[in-house]
């Protein structure tokens, strides 16, 4: 993918997804928070848990949650 920043150079990025979660690490992540996950974001997550941009993992339930990462499900 290619981006363009504030002075407009041009650099090619890449994005990996990562490997799907089950239902059941989607489970124990909202019983363990006690909170419920959207419905479209667990589907996203069965799919694939998150993606890494630029070499950042984001869109995984824990990155959203820990800022620091600290802790994993």
């Amino acid at each position: 993918m290619k981006t363009i920043s504030e002075e407009e150079s041009v650099s090619t990025v890449s994005c990996t997804f990562n490997p799907p979660a089950d239902h059941k690490k989607n489970e124990a992540f909202e019983k363990k928070h006690g909170l419920t996950l959207p419905v479209d974001y667990k589907a996203f997550l069965v799919l694939h848990e998150g993606a890494a941009f630029w070499n950042w993992p984001i869109f995984t339930a824990e990155n959203f949650y820990n800022k620091d990462n600290s802790e994993r499900v």
